[in-house]
């Protein structure tokens, strides 16, 4: 669908609510549209045209998000705390450092922290090339987590070992106890071109064994609150049949695409790991992207669909390769922002407590709620919170079917 927001069109009813209801920051912020978003338009799953004036209310709202976010937080400079190359420990891995970005502000409660993964044709790239989008993220409120990995060099491939890398920092959140901070075990995790194929790859594959950084049994889940890619690679053997073989997924893989080595290219391809347990994802795509063809996007997003996941794409027209099809880092940052909102609104209703997975802290958390009449524990709807509410709980609970 095509979000098309002009400014001028919005009266200050929707801004208010936009500000109140969604973005939640005070009128006061931003009284007026900045002209620079006047007339921007955001793609959404593939709908050619929008008329604003003939939208229904709550069709305006949702189609104004992305321009509101980018308007009402122009010049909005929350403090940020960046604490630079932290090491983390993944078995076999190089280049094994992250920075934590905080907000000024304690995360409100269920703000998932962002895991950001670089790109650079897994060969290349370093987590400073993306420090302005973390940097804007965690201006929005997200803890931000931005990571190295293991690169590829001539002779020696990274796959599967990047994959683990991501999920090390994964384990690295859920499990340090000994910080000066705390980040929310809610994980989203995010990353450009090469880095948004291994943020799809830790998204569906969290119980291969194959994929582990250590043994599993550990009693660390994998799952994530959300993916999100930004103009990733997610089926190479469809890439390299189509387009031909590119020398980064050579490096990467380790030989180009034979009989041999098919395996391993399907082995690195989000796509094959589609399951019902998987995340719900955003995608962001330029149309015209010659490095990573759009339709890795369109066929990943379509399988996610078959399945009953959410899947939300988001289409640059004529678009290019990198953050410049959306506008720069700032405001890409911005527009990821507001997916990672409607990730958060569209999980496992089993999954309670918002943290990506079905287990016995759903549990906990319900009861935790229901004790004290917490509107969330009003599972069947009803207006009341009562004991419908336990059994109503435990069916979604035990069909959630994603333990761990």
């Amino acid at each position: 669908m095509v979000w098309l927001a002009s400014s001028a069109g919005l009266d200050g009813c929707l801004k208010k609510l936009w500000l109140e209801q969604q973005c939640g920051l005070k009128k006061s912020v931003c009284r007026g549209m900045s002209t620079n978003y006047q007339n921007r338009t955001v793609y959404k799953n593939r709908i050619t045209s929008i008329n604003v004036n003939s939208l229904s209310f709550s069709v305006l709202q949702r189609a104004c998000a992305a321009c509101c976010a980018l308007a009402c937080c122009a010049g909005f400079a929350a403090a940020i705390t960046v604490t630079p190359n932290i090491p983390y420990v993944s078995e076999g891995g190089s280049n094994t450092v992250l920075d934590v970005i905080l907000p000024d502000q304690p995360p409100r409660p269920g703000t998932p922290t962002v895991i950001m993964i670089h790109g650079g044709g897994w060969t290349t790239g370093d987590k400073s090339q993306v420090a302005e989008f973390c940097a804007e993220l965690a201006r929005l409120g997200y803890p931000v987590v931005n990571m190295n990995y293991t690169l590829a060099t001539p002779g020696v491939p990274s796959h599967p070992q990047a994959v683990k890398d991501v999920k090390s920092v994964i384990r690295w959140i859920r499990t340090s106890e000994s910080l000066p901070f705390r980040l929310p075990p809610q994980i989203v995790v995010t990353g450009s071109s090469a880095g948004g194929h291994l943020a799809l790859m830790a998204g569906m594959t969290r119980r291969s064994a194959l994929l582990d950084p250590r043994p599993l049994g550990q009693n660390v889940s994998y799952a994530l609150q959300g993916c999100v890619s930004m103009w990733g690679p997610a089926d190479l053997i469809w890439d390299v049949e189509t387009f031909g073989q590119g020398a980064g997924m050579t490096s990467y893989i380790g030989a180009p695409l034979s009989a041999s080595s098919e395996g391993q290219y399907v082995s690195a391809s989000p796509i094959v790991y589609v399951n019902p347990c998987d995340p719900p994802s955003a995608f962001f795509h330029g149309t015209a992207d010659t490095v990573v063809p759009v339709g890795h996007s369109v066929r990943m997003a379509e399988a996610l669909r078959s399945i009953g996941i959410y899947a939300e794409t988001n289409y640059a027209p004529r678009g290019g390769h990198g953050f410049v099809a959306f506008g720069g880092q700032i405001e890409t940052a911005r527009l990821v922002a507001v997916s990672i909102r409607e990730l958060r609104e569209s999980r496992n209703p089993a999954d309670f407590n918002r943290d990506g997975g079905v287990d016995g802290s759903d549990v906990q958390a319900f009861f935790d709620a229901w004790e004290v009449a917490e509107p969330d524990a009003d599972v069947n709807g009803d207006g009341a919170v009562d004991g419908s509410d336990v059994e109503d709980f435990f069916v979604t609970w035990q069909a959630g079917g994603c333990i761990g």
